[in-house]
């Protein structure tokens, strides 16, 4: 059996929440596991107590207190040095692992010979309710199509081959994790997918990447835009999109998502009639956030072409 080491970075997580996401993975049917707790916050006296805690119970656990914030992505990279197995498999400090998660992953990866594999998900709120499913495209040549015009592979359902990551993250605009994985296809790796829930993702309503909504989005455009030319994307590059970004545009942008998540609850309610409603008005207070719904559903239209053909 292969060690796969664990990176689960740590900031401001409510101490409860943290415990669940630790307990998860201490839970995992695939046993062989190198646990590293990154925490990112020196002055967390409780987070520091708990993963110090966890350290001194279980051998395969390591407690890193930085003594200053990094970032996520230096964080990360810090890991990976950390690390020693021969899988790496990323988690967040907010999601809840399902117990088989990484047997199937490392099985699923070795079996349709992939580099680095994702998994599907369910989406949780802040209180822990379900709100819906996500589904993705699974074989490699889906994956890597679908890629061209939005993240399939969610980043806290990551497991890969420790060669895959030694390339490391970059300090890339708002979506550190689509870089890596455009970088990654660009090399020649094979990315997919497993058909199995393999988390519970926590959608926390003031999480970064929902207050940077907008240039987040700037930012998968252009790197889909050099993806589509086979070129490495330039960070410098990204950085001039983001910060010349109509504040207008952003605040549009930002009404047209509030429309969109309003209408996704409505159906989730039955409520069919409020939620046409409330899609009608994402073309008129938005065009950016229409692109994004468009790209959003030609990425997921590979799912759809899978279970056509593979019926």
């Amino acid at each position: 059996m292969d060690l796969v080491s664990v990176l689960l970075p740590l900031y401001r997580e409510p101490l409860p929440v943290a415990q669940c996401a630790i307990e998860s993975i201490l839970r995992q049917s695939y046993e062989k596991l190198e646990i590293l707790l990154l925490l990112d916050d020196p002055s967390n006296k409780d987070l520091c107590g708990l993963i110090k805690s966890y350290a001194e119970s279980d051998v395969r656990v390591r407690a890193v207190v930085n003594e200053h914030n990094l970032g996520i992505v230096d964080n990360l990279n810090q890991g990976i040095d950390l690390s020693t197995g021969d899988y790496i498999c990323r988690m967040d400090a907010d999601d809840i692992a399902d117990v088989q998660r990484i047997e199937i992953q490392v099985n699923t990866l070795n079996k349709d010979n992939l580099d680095l594999i994702g998994g599907e998900m369910d989406v949780i709120d802040e209180a822990g309710c379900f709100q819906y499913s996500v589904q993705l495209p699974l074989e490699f040549k889906h994956v890597n199509q679908a890629l061209r015009w939005n993240n399939c592979v969610p980043h806290p359902t990551w497991l890969g081959k420790r060669s895959v990551f030694q390339k490391k993250y970059r300090n890339f605009p708002f979506c550190e994790d689509y870089d890596f994985l455009l970088r990654s296809s660009l090399a020649g790796e094979r990315i997919g997918n497993c058909g199995f829930r393999v988390l519970q993702y926590r959608m926390g309503s003031d999480s970064l990447s929902r207050s940077n909504l907008f240039k987040q989005f700037i930012a998968q455009r252009y790197l889909t835009s050099s993806f589509r030319k086979n070129t490495l994307p330039s960070i410098e590059e990204a950085w001039n999109e983001v910060e010349g970004c109509s504040s207008s545009k952003e605040q549009g942008y930002l009404k047209a998502n509030a429309a969109f998540n309003e209408a996704v609850a409505n159906l989730h309610n039955k409520r069919i009639a409020a939620a046409v409603l409330q899609l009608l008005k994402i073309p008129l207070l938005s065009w950016s956030y229409l692109d994004k719904i468009s790209r959003l559903a030609v990425a997921s239209s590979y799912r759809f072409k899978e279970n056509v053909l593979n019926r």
